[in-house]
């Protein structure tokens, strides 16, 4: 009989001088699986609509919760290089570290851009949902619209509330809140 050997999948893993001349250069980047993920700067209409969204948050929020913006990470396989940003997080206050969150945020939002519609909708649902993020919002400025997707008791990701244009979004995960799409 003759052993086969059998070969350990390659672990990919991003150099840090990679990096540090992508932060360097101030390019906006994710990592996911050990590959870089280079993101396109957003549109202003893009940054207002996250902002907006989150100051509604901020604004019902307790002060034992951290509203955050598309910069901060969330560390979803670390150690170890694979992390992601949302536009907006919603986090406990005492998992927010300096350098992003470890542990599953209990909100993320992604505003949907022409450029990462699809990557939005399914890698990083894909990512979220294995990684126990509670509640994943997928807001589209095209419509607009905003699709809540929420886990369901077998872990996987349900729509749960849907709202467009001027229409009220009510929810009660992360925390109860009322808000609009529109100004």
């Amino acid at each position: 009989m003759t052993a086969v050997e059998v070969q350990p999948e390659p672990v990919l893993a991003v150099r840090s001088e990679v990096v540090a001349l992508l932060d360097e250069l101030g390019v906006r980047y994710e990592v996911v699986d050990g590959l870089v993920v280079v993101m396109p700067s957003a549109t202003a209409a893009h940054e207002q609509l996250a902002m907006w969204l989150g100051a509604q948050l901020l604004r019902t929020a307790s002060h034992d919760m951290a509203v955050l913006g598309s910069n901060y990470n969330y560390l979803y396989a670390w150690p170890g290089q694979a992390f992601v940003n949302a536009d907006v997080v919603v986090a406990r206050q005492q998992d927010a570290e300096p350098d992003g969150i470890r542990v599953p945020p209990l909100l993320m939002v992604e505003v949907l851009s022409r450029s990462t519609r699809r990557y939005d909708a399914t890698l990083k649902k894909r990512i979220y949902e294995s990684h126990g993020v509670p509640s994943y919002w997928l807001v589209d400025p095209d419509e607009p619209s905003l699709t809540v997707l929420e886990l369901d008791e077998a872990g996987r990701y349900a729509e749960t509330a849907r709202v467009s244009g001027a229409e009220v979004l009510r929810v009660e995960r992360p925390f109860p809140v009322e808000l609009r799409l529109t100004r």
